[in-house]
């Protein structure tokens, strides 16, 4: 949102230019993107230890052989994640779907005859 020159913060001038606020926005903006990226083929090397601290809490729904099948992830009564889990022969997890923010993200996994994992795919929707 470009300033002008009769922007107003809490009700008083800033005391700093609508020039120089503009500025100080595109770099902020510039600051973003070349953190996040803006493409797919755009990387971010993150070397510090990420530590989520949301309040959220996880409820795992296991399938009759106990194993792990659906995991929710909880604001409150709202659901804000859900990740499935598929599994195919021999129990072993076939595919893994993330769906979240109204996004999917799905991996599907294929094993070869000793069920050793020959390649993952991933696909976005």
């Amino acid at each position: 949102m470009p300033y002008d020159p009769i922007t107003f913060v809490n009700g008083q001038a800033p005391g700093i230019s609508a020039n120089r606020l503009n500025h100080m926005q595109t770099q902020y903006e510039g600051a973003v993107k070349d953190v996040l990226g803006e493409e797919d083929s755009d990387i971010t090397e993150i070397k510090s230890l990420l530590l989520n601290v949301d309040t959220r809490n996880v409820s795992i729904i296991r399938n009759a052989y106990g194993k792990i099948e659906t995991v929710l992830v909880r604001d409150g009564a709202n659901t804000v994640a859900t990740i499935s889990i598929e599994r195919g022969i021999m129990r072993k997890i076939s595919k893994v779907e993330i769906v979240a923010n109204g996004k999917r993200i799905t991996y599907t996994i294929e094993r070869d005859a000793n069920l050793s994992i020959n390649s993952v795919t991933k696909e976005v929707a």
